[in-house]
């Protein structure tokens, strides 16, 4: 093998993976672009299946990328100190493959299923080192995305030499999985810069939103700080209120997650932007155990029908958790209640006392799916073994 965090040097090698441990392992994810680590159990016969495939792509993927300090394949026994130091979030007990970029464990894993050629691993290589962003040449030129939860990152820079760049392109190797990256080149852009000394202008936004104001910020930091530039556009992504519609509600996983959800009426935007300053004002501390979407009432409208809402009862919120829908008193409006339902939601079960009804099992967010179905009135809760949704007017 080559030296400590490079691929060998040697052609012939019959391996291009390397070995690690806990006396190498951070000076390897310190000091390259990409690496890819596949953890394992000792005398694991699904290894050795799998490690052929492994062993082909990173020769493949060296072929491509020769230079030292661009991507790394690795494999660690599950065993190895190093998972255990603290110093990243890691749960291994079987084999599977985590992916570090510049130094960060990456959100996103996968499994030996879901990339078991060679073909798959060196495509997934080559998207994340060479297509995490887009470039554009103009400030118009970003492309219409018709999904309308995309969230957007747009950079506008002198060159790709410069320092803002290529912190930028760091941020977006590691979080284009949840988020749509572009920049921007040239002198055109010096007007706009927001951050003169390093000649950039960084832009977060949520494409097709009810009113584009409602979810656009630019970055005031320093864009050549890469931890800055990591910790705001990690924030903007992930807690930021995406608009669900039929198209993109199995993309989001909307009946896999604790979601509240907005029904607004398009003619009346008002709510929108209330809904969002509620979130950011009162609702941080849940960001992390909820998600926050908004939706065109009239757009579901059959749909809210088949659980007694009509246009009329707009705006009016539900927290959605596995398809179960519990509609509230109409009584209840005010932000507050919003919180104190989030709240005890997350109780220990014997201190829960807040009833909802009436209640339906319903897949609300399929064009087609079966008739809901009522349920009894019960108690708020988030342990039972049947997840639940509430719903209930907050701006009547």
């Amino acid at each position: 093998m080559g030296s400590v965090g490079t691929m060998s040097d040697d052609p012939e090698s019959c391996s291009k993976v390397l070995p690690i441990n806990t006396e190498n392992v951070f000076s390897i994810l310190d000091s390259n672009e990409l690496v890819i680590i596949i953890f394992y159990l000792q005398y694991d016969s699904k290894y050795n299946q799998f490690e052929s495939i492994v062993n082909e792509a990173a020769m493949k993927v060296f072929e491509l990328y020769p230079d030292t300090g661009k991507v790394v394949f690795g494999k660690s026994c599950c065993s190895e100190k190093w998972i255990y130091s603290g110093r990243y979030d890691l749960y291994v007990h079987d084999l599977y493959i985590k992916v570090f970029i510049h130094g960060k464990l990456s959100r996103i894993y996968f499994n030996d299923l879901d990339y078991s050629s060679v073909e798959e691993l060196v495509s997934y290589v080559q998207k994340r080192l060479d297509g995490s962003i887009q470039e554009i040449s103009s400030t118009c030129s970003i492309p219409d995305n018709p999904k309308a939860h995309s969230k957007v990152i747009t950079g506008y820079f002198k060159n790709k030499y410069s320092p803002a760049y290529q912190t930028f392109r760091k941020v977006s190797m590691n979080l284009m999985d949840i988020c749509r990256f572009y920049a921007g080149f040239g002198e055109k852009y010096t007007t706009m810069y927001s951050d003169n000394q390093n000649e950039s202008l960084i832009i977060f936004k949520i494409s097709n939103q009810p009113s584009p104001e409602f979810e656009q910020e630019i970055f005031s930091g320093d864009s050549s700080d890469y931890e800055s530039l990591y910790a705001w556009g990690t924030k903007s992504c992930l807690q930021s209120t995406s608009e669900i519609t039929f198209d993109n509600a199995m993309e989001l996983e909307i009946d896999q997650h604790i979601s509240f959800i907005l029904f607004y009426n398009p003619d009346d935007l008002k709510p929108v932007k209330q809904f969002k300053d509620i979130i950011k004002r009162d609702l941080e501390e849940w960001r992390n155990n909820l998600k926050f979407f908004t939706a065109d009432g009239q757009t579901f409208s059959p749909k809210l029908q088949q659980i007694g809402k009509t246009i009329t009862d707009l705006p009016f919120v539900i927290l959605n958790c596995f398809s179960t829908i519990h509609l509230f008193p109409e009584n209840f409006s005010t932000q507050h209640d919003l919180k104190k339902y989030i709240q005890n939601y997350y109780l220990p079960r014997k201190k829960r006392t807040i009833d909802v009804y009436p209640n339906y099992i319903f897949h609300l967010f399929r064009k087609i799916s079966k008739e809901p179905v009522k349920l009894e009135k019960i108690i708020l809760s988030s342990s039972d073994s049947d997840e639940e949704d509430l719903g209930f007017g907050l701006f009547d």
